[in-house]
């Protein structure tokens, strides 16, 4: 998703095929929406759940798939399972976060 989200911000900042700053490639990153036919396209459909990003959300589909690798291919051993408790772990998330920024003179970013 990283290669995808660098993409984004090559072309959000008109910089294809150049390099670009952090913050733009947060905005590549925010921008991100990987649909089915996305996941298609970079050959991983079914091994990862669509999803959209935005400033306010950063942790993907909240979903997984429990695989298992073979030797000659992954074989998916259950279906989609939700994430078992996105609420805590967002709060340690937020909270690892505030406690960072306070250490280092950071005002956090608000999300319109």
């Amino acid at each position: 998703m990283w290669i995808e989200a660098l993409k984004n911000a090559q072309k959000i900042h008109n910089k294809v095929g150049k390099t670009v700053n952090g913050d733009e490639f947060r905005d590549g990153y925010e921008a991100l929406d990987i649909t089915d036919a996305k996941l298609k396209e970079i050959g991983i459909l079914g091994m990862s759940a669509p999803f959209k990003m935005s400033c306010a959300k950063h942790d993907g589909s909240e979903r997984f798939k429990v695989m298992q690798w073979d030797g000659k291919k992954f074989q998916i051993l259950t279906d989609w399972v939700p994430a078992p408790d996105p609420a805590f772990i967002r709060k340690l998330i937020e909270d690892s976060a505030a406690k960072y920024a306070a250490e280092n003179n950071i005002t956090p970013r608000k999300c319109s």
